[in-house]
């Protein structure tokens, strides 16, 4: 079984896409901040990291960068989500390592197809 660690600040939101992932029967996991995230990535990598821009302690892209640099940092798929739509930010997100990026608010389809794309499904 894969596992999926969801990162947000957010206890809705986690809650929320957790509930989104269920069907796909992920061992999944929750994180409040980047740097809970970064402790549970030093135990165990995750196949897929889900990360919320909106992270008080750091931005996701200096997350995904520590999670790159990492023994097994190229294992894990890594979603960035966020509401800014801007090319050059999102192009970013993908500069720095993300996988692939999703825009709030996303629903199951658009979750399924991103998964479906990176390869996870």
């Amino acid at each position: 079984m894969a596992q999926c660690l969801i990162v947000d600040a957010c206890e809705a939101e986690r809650a929320r896409i957790q509930h989104l992932l269920e069907p796909y029967e992920f061992d999944l996991d929750q994180a409040h901040d980047a740097g809970e995230a970064l402790e549970k990535c030093h135990g165990e990598m995750p196949e897929l990291i889900m990360i919320s821009e909106r992270l008080a302690d750091m931005h996701a892209f200096d997350f995904i960068k520590r999670v790159r640099k990492s023994q097994e940092g190229r294992v894990p798929v890594v979603l960035v989500y966020g509401e800014d739509a801007d090319p050059s930010h999102i192009g970013r997100a993908i500069w720095e390592g993300a996988s692939e990026c999703l825009m709030l608010p996303f629903d199951a389809d658009v979750l399924d197809g991103k998964l479906r794309q990176v390869g996870l499904v």
